[in-house]
């Protein structure tokens, strides 16, 4: 039975359909992380630029971050979505509502 064409063909066909299958897993699994990928880059560049947006200086130079941003996760307390603005010049912190009391650690450059 293992030299008729019938085992042979199955046999090869069988191979061919793991190997394709494999390769499509492969490629579906790069896909999705590129577009996991893109997308979390996406939405942290429009939070920054956003960020960015709403913060100013007052007439006497003290830093200022308007306190409705569009994301709500913001604002929830304890949400796992934050931010914090340091200004270097002076002792001056101001964080989202979501850090509630907690302070994020800058790394040391």
């Amino acid at each position: 039975m293992r030299n008729s064409i019938r085992f042979r063909l199955w046999s090869a066909a069988a191979i061919s359909i793991v190997i394709a299958l494999a390769i499509a897993g492969v490629g579906l699994r790069y896909l999705f992380e590129l577009n996991v990928e893109r997308r979390v880059v996406s939405e942290l560049t429009d939070d920054l630029n956003e960020l960015i947006a709403a913060t100013s200086f007052t007439a006497d130079g003290r830093l200022l971050v308007a306190s409705t941003l569009a994301d709500q996760r913001f604002s929830n307390p304890l949400s796992g979505h934050y931010w914090q603005v340091e200004d270097l010049a002076t002792p001056n912190l101001i964080r989202s509502r979501s850090l509630w009391d907690a302070t994020l650690a800058l790394p040391k450059q």
